[in-house]
């Protein structure tokens, strides 16, 4: 609590006097009876000013502030709590600065899909039932996992239908494999073969067709290798455990399925695969050579993408 004593001392205004006039002013009368009635107000009962008053010079007839003492110590008390209570207010209050928030990263695409072809083929001759197409619906039974995306195809038996087929499937999908699969009457063993052979096609189609130069692709190269290692799938899938043989040739007979494979290797750049089933029953059933031929493809893509990586590497280097 401040004392009126102080309170008089920190406010009171000395009205000003002629003394205190600027050079060269003289007060009237009118002035000098001001300052007498202020001076005898002042000395009777002290000048009081509310906060905030505005008072008028007797001398120069101006209007100027005037704050007590009590007014700026209030002023000061009230600025300091602010000062002290502002950093606690948003504590206080529960409520928290927005945070700014940034952007989610962009959801990670998912790795691309291999994607792979297969083929088999339909009824010709005594196979009715074509084994090779039987284990080809067995192999989209089972898929390829989520990382390979995998088309099938049921092939006739026709030399035109197979030229103009494969160059078309080569360009509607541009796959990472082809897998043809094609019947063995002679096979006991699912057999992978190694190479596709150009010439010495006499034996008729299903139209009763063969090509009149025997052929598959005139001037081509006499015999066009697979890019996969088929010795090497052949161990790794001896390894797993099947209850399915398999074995490697390179020679796959000089009919439809030599014809095809020749012209999927012509057309891929040795991008292809031929795998060779014994008929149902003799000995292996739909199932078996289903499972046989979903292992062989996994570790032919595994083979192809390894090789693909060192040819990169050297590429490289």
């Amino acid at each position: 609590m401040v004392s009126a004593g102080t309170r008089l001392a920190g406010h009171f205004r000395r009205p000003a006097t002629a003394a205190h006039a600027p050079a060269g002013s003289h007060p009237t009368a009118r002035h000098k009876a001001e300052m007498g009635v202020a001076a005898t107000r002042a000395s009777q009962h002290g000048t009081r000013e509310t906060d905030n008053q505005s008072t008028r010079s007797p001398l120069s007839g101006s209007w100027r502030y005037s704050e007590s003492l009590e007014t700026r110590l209030e002023r000061r008390t009230v600025l300091g709590l602010l000062w002290w209570w502002a950093p606690k207010l948003p504590v206080l209050s529960g409520w928290k600065p927005t945070e700014k928030r940034s952007s989610p990263p962009p959801p990670s695409q998912p790795p691309a899909c291999a994607l792979a072809v297969s083929s088999g083929f339909g009824p010709f001759g005594e196979h009715t039932v074509n084994a090779s197409w039987i284990a080809v619906q067995e192999l989209e039974k089972l898929g390829l996992g989520d990382s390979v995306d995998l088309h099938v195809y049921e092939i006739p038996v026709e030399y035109k239908t197979v030229q103009r087929l494969i160059p078309a499937l080569w360009e509607k999908h541009s796959p990472q494999l082809v897998v043809h699969v094609g019947v063995s009457g002679m096979a006991t063993a699912v057999t992978l073969e190694k190479c596709g052979h150009n010439k010495g096609y006499k034996g008729l189609d299903n139209c009763r067709f063969c090509p009149g130069s025997q052929c598959c692709v005139e001037d081509g190269p006499e015999s066009i290798d697979s890019i996969i290692d088929m010795d090497a799938v052949c161990k790794r899938v001896t390894t797993l455990g099947l209850d399915v043989s398999v074995t490697i040739s390179q020679d796959a007979g000089r009919y439809l399925c030599d014809f095809t494979y020749y012209t999927s290797l012509y057309q891929s750049h040795g991008r292809s695969a031929f795998v060779h089933v014994p008929p149902l029953g003799k000995p292996y059933n739909a199932d078996q050579l289903g499972r046989a031929l979903r292992a062989i493809i996994e570790e032919m893509l595994d083979v192809l993408e390894q090789s693909e990586g060192k040819i990169s590497c050297r590429h490289k280097h």
